[in-house]
């Protein structure tokens, strides 16, 4: 499970496309050099490459050559990885929620009769170390059966605590429950997979006589943009233009919301500098059109949409597609969305602690609660 910066490694995804692969144009063009190279290692070197592994190479380097961050070509195994959290379907995992901190990986979240439980990591353990080099230094990913030591420290001390990944289901998107003063909380983990619309709108029926609903996207690393519309139609009444694309080539597309306003309760929701992409685009929206009061930090600043294509061999390829802007125009990108109410977050979000330290979830209801007075 790869974090960075507190978060896990997502994009915001417009859609996911099938193509026929990568290759290098034929004739004249702008690979020749490419084609020289391939042809001397195939024909020349000692230790000749094989044509998947060189065009694998080559695809990488063109990503790389674009110079943006989060445009990357994936190996097979990492689209393997990325669409099996899409789809919500099982993979190699130890049942986990770990939160990159400057120390190590923070265990915030453990799944019941999870193979990470069954081991005795538990919730509030730091990890520092795996197979004893320090969690920095390790590009983990778990694999299905492979036994893995992690170095724990937990309450001042240190333990090793060995668990072996196997497959699970993914966490849960989305984490709904009643507060004690009568109103609503909702924690959505990420937008990404399948079927977190139905989730959500599950979840805000749930309230829907509350007083108000919470919404907490801290540390929501984004998802699918379609998933944050459809989820963002019944917070609206219908036909609200709430975003517009700037796409390559001066392409412009504008969105609107479908179906009808359904909830009507009072709404916060909570952000910090890890609501990154489409959590951005959730809070935007809501604060933008004067639907949700947000409470907390300014987010990350990522306004940029990723599309994601799967070559022949089962690689793919994300890239940048577009810009996304509020309605009116208002940027996200390396700005972020500010707060009404601005509460610096400088630690872990208070779900990851007790909800009653959670200053800001407890700030945000006493925000509802003045407006209603």
């Amino acid at each position: 499970m790869r974090k960075q910066k507190g978060m896990v490694i997502w994009v915001c995804l417009l859609c996911v496309m099938l193509a026929g692969g990568v290759g290098y144009v034929a004739g004249r063009g702008p690979f020749v050099m490419a084609r020289q190279v391939e042809a001397t290692l195939k024909n020349e070197a000692l230790t000749p490459l094989d044509t998947l592994t060189m065009d694998q190479a080559a695809c990488a380097a063109l990503a790389q050559a674009v110079e943006d961050e989060y445009t990357q070509w994936l190996s097979p195994a990492q689209m393997q990885d990325l669409m099996a959290d899409i789809t919500g379907e099982e993979a190699a995992g130890i049942g986990a929620e770990l939160l990159s901190v400057q120390e190590g990986w923070q265990v915030t979240d453990i799944m019941e009769q999870s193979p990470a439980q069954n081991a005795g990591l538990a919730k509030g353990d730091l990890i520092i170390k795996i197979n004893g080099e320090s969690v920095g230094k390790v590009d983990w990913v778990p694999e299905e059966g492979v036994t893995t030591l992690f170095t724990v420290q937990r309450e001042g001390m240190t333990r090793d605590i060995v668990v072996i990944p196997q497959k699970i289901e993914p966490l849960p998107a989305i984490i709904a429950k009643p507060l004690p003063n009568g109103y609503g909380y909702i924690r959505i983990r990420s937008f990404v997979q399948e079927g977190i619309e139905d989730e959500f709108e599950k979840a805000m029926e749930q309230f829907s006589q509350a007083k108000g609903v919470i919404i907490d996207v801290r540390h929501n690393p984004g998802g699918r943009m379609d998933a944050v519309l459809t989820m963002l139609n019944g917070c609206l009444p219908d036909k609200t233009e709430v975003l517009c694309l700037l796409e390559a080539k001066g392409k412009e597309e504008r969105y609107q919301t479908s179906g009808g306003q359904r909830y009507t309760m009072p709404m916060a929701v909570l952000t910090d500098g890890q609501s990154a992409s489409a959590a951005e685009i959730f809070a935007g929206v809501l604060q933008n059109q004067g639907r949700a009061l947000i409470v907390g930090d300014t987010t990350y600043g990522k306004g940029v949409v990723q599309k994601l294509k799967t070559l022949k061999d089962g690689s793919g390829l994300k890239y940048t597609m577009a810009e996304y802007r509020m309605a009116d125009g208002t940027v996200i990108h390396e700005k972020g969305v500010a707060p009404d109410v601005k509460l610096t977050c400088d630690g872990l979000p208070g779900w990851a602690g007790t909800e009653l330290e959670d200053i800001p979830l407890q700030t945000a209801v006493q925000a509802l609660e003045a407006q209603q007075r």
